[in-house]
Formats: structure tokens, C-alpha cells, sequence
């Protein structure tokens, strides 16, 4: 629902907004119905920002790994958390490669962390979810919370 008015469509598990224009902003809630009676989501808001424009600023869309360097040439595997810092660095946790990643300014990436090597067996409860940067880069999953040290994260 969109302000409280049902939407046209959404009638699956997923509903995707495709085409986002400033109309699309709002107020919306899902409400789940079975044989056990109703339920209603809290609200989340969309805003929209006008002009507004998506781009990738590393990696290359549908082409998973794990290579550190600049823009396109750089791979990632499931990211999950994102955060930035007062200097422009950009810091990514990977799921799927149980990595902290830094993107600097320029686009260049590299590794700071990594809590398993590549050829050992992926589990997504021990990969690092989500990210925070104060005066340290936190980064934590289901199973830890680790802080790495303000050196990692000087501009390159």
C-alpha cells in the first residue's frame, strides 16, 4: 500500500518500483494475509531526490570475484554494508567473499580485511554484514564485531 491506498500489482512476495520518478515517493506498508488473520508493516518511506542518476562506482554488474583495483576492473561477491567516511573513502563488507573493502575516492579498491581465504568453504554466518566509520571502521556479522585501525583508512 501507498499512503494507505492498496497498489495495482502488488499482489506477490516482492513488488519492484521500476522507472522511480518523484510520484513514487511515499508513505508505504505491506499487509500479509492467511488463514491466521492479517498483518500490517510498519511504514517505510521512500524519497526521492530530483535529479537523481545510479551509477556504478566500482565493480562491473554480473561479474562476481575478488580483484582489488580501480573502477570496472575491481570484482566483488555479494556485497552487503556500506558507509563512508569524512575523507571520501567508501567501505563495503562482502558476504559471499567474508571481506572488508575499501573504494577511495578515485575509484580504487582494495582489500583491509578478509576472515577467510577464497578457497575455504563460504558460510554466510561468519562473512562480515554490516559497517560503521567513526574514529574506526567496525564491521560486524551473526558470530563477531571486529574494529580496524584509523591507518586503513588514509586516502590513497
Amino acid at each position: 500500500m501507498k499512503e494507505g491506498v492498496p497498489l495495482t500489482g502488488a499482489t506477490n512476495a516482492t513488488y519492484a518500483i521500476t522507472g522511480v520518478q518523484a510520484g513514487a515517493a511515499g508513505s508505504y506498508s505491506v499487509i500479509v494475509t492467511n488463514d491466521l488473520g492479517i498483518l500490517l508493516s510498519s511504514n517505510s518511506i521512500l524519497t526521492v531526490i530530483t535529479p537523481y542518476s545510479f551509477g556504478t562506482l566500482a565493480g562491473l554488474a554480473g561479474n562476481s570475484g575478488t580483484n582489488d583495483g580501480a573502477g570496472s576492473a575491481a570484482r566483488f561477491y555479494y556485497p552487503h554494508g556500506i558507509a563512508a567516511d569524512s575523507l571520501g573513502n567508501v567501505y563495503v563488507t562482502e558476504v559471499g567473499n567474508e571481506a572488508v573493502r575499501k573504494i577511495a575516492p578515485d575509484g580504487t579498491v582494495s582489500t583491509l580485511a578478509r576472515l577467510r581465504s577464497p578457497q575455504t568453504t563460504y558460510s554466510p554466518y561468519s562473512g562480515p554484514w554490516g559497517v560503521a566509520v567513526d574514529s574506526e571502521i567496525t564491521f560486524t556479522s551473526p558470530t563477531l564485531e571486529t574494529k580496524l585501525s584509523p591507518k586503513s583508512r588514509r586516502a590513497a
